[in-house]
Formats: C-alpha cells, sequence, structure tokens
C-alpha cells in the first residue's frame, strides 16, 4: 500500500533564527505557509528540534489533525481559528511553540 500523496522539500523558519529544509506532504506544506526549498545548500532541520504547530478538531466527525506552521508570524499560528486540510474544516485546538531540546 503506498502513499497517495507527494512529499516535497520545504523551507522551515526557526525560532532560532535560522532556516531548515524538512519534508513534508505537500498538502500540509500549502495550509502551513511553506515555501519551496532551493537546490542551494540549506541546513537540513536538526533532529533535536521539533516544528511548531496547530492542532484542529473537525466537529462533525471529532477528527483531529495536527498542522506543522512554517513561521511564528504565519496567522494560522498567531490568530486563526480554523483552518481546511484536504477539503475538511477544522477548528484550532492549541497552538504548540517549537521546541529545541538537547541530544537525546
Amino acid at each position: 500500500m503506498g502513499d497517495q500523496y507527494s512529499k516535497s522539500k520545504y523551507l522551515y523558519f526557526s525560532d532560532d533564527g535560522g532556516v531548515y529544509v524538512v519534508g513534508l506532504r505537500d498538502e500540509k506544506a500549502d495550509t502551513g505557509g511553506f515555501l519551496p526549498a532551493p537546490t542551494a545548500v540549506v541546513l537540513n532541520f536538526p533532529k533535536t528540534y521539533r516544528m511548531r504547530y496547530v492542532v484542529g478538531v473537525d466537529l462533525n466527525t471529532g477528527a483531529k489533525h495536527v498542522q506543522p506552521v512554517a513561521e511564528a508570524g504565519n496567522s494560522l499560528f498567531v490568530n486563526a481559528t480554523q483552518f481546511t486540510y484536504l477539503g475538511v474544516s477544522f477548528h484550532v485546538l492549541a497552538h504548540v511553540a517549537e521546541k529545541r531540546h538537547g541530544k537525546y
């Protein structure tokens, strides 16, 4: 059973001031405001970091969706109360900040 979604490389603007490459499904990248990564050398997202994201719930089914967000200033992360992913409307339950940990 293969993955039906296309995955590409995108830019993530970290709270540490760095710009990193992350791999995401194209649909998540569109919703989260990610820009395509250039072919020039850009650092990969550190393995000890966790991206910022919002958690949404579909009020009709109760299904939850975790949506990564490219930049801290993105309206989805700052003040959105809902977003659409794959044609489903989700109401924002939580905004979760980026986390940076030491070595695991």
